[in-house]
């Protein structure tokens, strides 16, 4: 079932076109590329050496800023 909800949230992201920001350590592989360029078209991938699973442990400042940077209300607007 998780799948089924996993594969339909993925569904429902894409068909919107929601800008998409993905954040992760050296640890994948061109496997998870692919997959995300093939089921997230509109998703930016950044990878950081050295952080393994958990890039917002390992470097938090700088996960923090890119976070701060992003457009975060869900009515599309500037955030109060």
């Amino acid at each position: 079932m998780m799948v089924s909800q996993l594969a339909t949230a993925i569904s429902a992201i894409r068909a919107a076109a929601i800008p998409y920001t993905i954040i992760a350590g050296d640890q994948g592989d061109d496997t998870f590329r692919a997959w995300i360029a093939a089921f997230l078209p509109q998703a930016t991938l950044t990878v950081w050496p050295a952080c393994g699973h958990f890039p917002h442990l390992a470097q938090p400042a700088a996960f923090a800023r890119i976070l701060a940077s992003q457009e975060c209300s869900p009515s599309g607007g500037t955030p109060a």
